[in-house]
C-alpha cells in the first residue's frame, strides 16, 4: 500500500493504511456528517499518532506518493 500525504494547516502528515480512494471517502463522509475526525501520522522518522478535524471548510489536500 502507497503512502498518502495530507497537507492541513500549512502541516504535513502521513496515511499508510488506507487507499487514498478510503481517505477521501472518510473525509467526505466526516464533511457530509457535518465534521469529524481523521487519524493521521504526524512526524518523520518515529512517527506520532494525530487527529485532524475536517469538516465542511476544512481546507485539506491528499497526495499518493508513488513507489520507489
Amino acid at each position: 500500500m502507497k503512502r498518502i500525504d495530507v497537507f492541513y494547516g500549512n502541516q504535513h502528515y502521513s496515511v499508510a493504511d488506507r487507499t487514498i480512494d478510503q481517505l477521501t471517502d472518510e473525509i467526505e463522509e466526516a464533511v457530509a456528517d457535518g465534521g469529524g475526525w481523521l487519524t493521521v501520522n504526524y512526524g518523520d522518522g518515529s512517527r506520532v499518532p494525530a487527529l485532524l478535524y475536517v469538516g465542511q471548510s476544512t481546507p485539506i489536500a491528499v497526495a499518493e506518493r508513488p513507489e520507489a
